[in-house]
């Protein structure tokens, strides 16, 4: 009986994890987006840049449970899958590290000829 116990509150503490880290990490998601794209790409842009951002989302939120179980029917194991999608978040962050870079100097040039206000460029 006192295994079933540490079983129940090991398994609720994991659960409860669980659910918090996706909690906080869908809100941010659905968050950080936005204001990514609104700025590094501009108003101007803004609406096409996060509606292709939101289809990129949706498509990998449809591809990467059946790829997630598949690899674990294939390997039995979901450690290699694991890394995979690490590799692919790792790649997708050096990726956007230029935007932030290129964003950076192009706020500087508006600054410098006086065409950036509070509100933030036009384009």
């Amino acid at each position: 009986m006192n295994n079933i116990w540490g079983f129940l509150l090991q398994t609720l503490s994991l659960s409860l994890t669980a659910v918090l880290l996706l909690a906080v990490s869908v809100c941010l998601n659905g968050f950080i987006q936005p204001l990514l794209a609104a700025e590094i790409f501009g108003r101007s842009a803004y609406n096409t840049t996060l509606g292709i951002m939101m289809a990129m989302l949706s498509v990998g939120g449809l591809l990467s449970s059946p790829l997630v179980n598949f690899s674990f029917d294939a390997t039995g194991s979901y450690t290699r899958i694991l890394i995979v999608l690490a590799v692919i978040a790792a790649v997708d962050a050096l990726f956007l590290l230029p935007a932030f870079h290129a964003e950076a100097k192009y706020r500087r040039e508006l600054e410098a000829s006086g065409q950036l206000s509070d509100a933030g460029p036009e384009t």
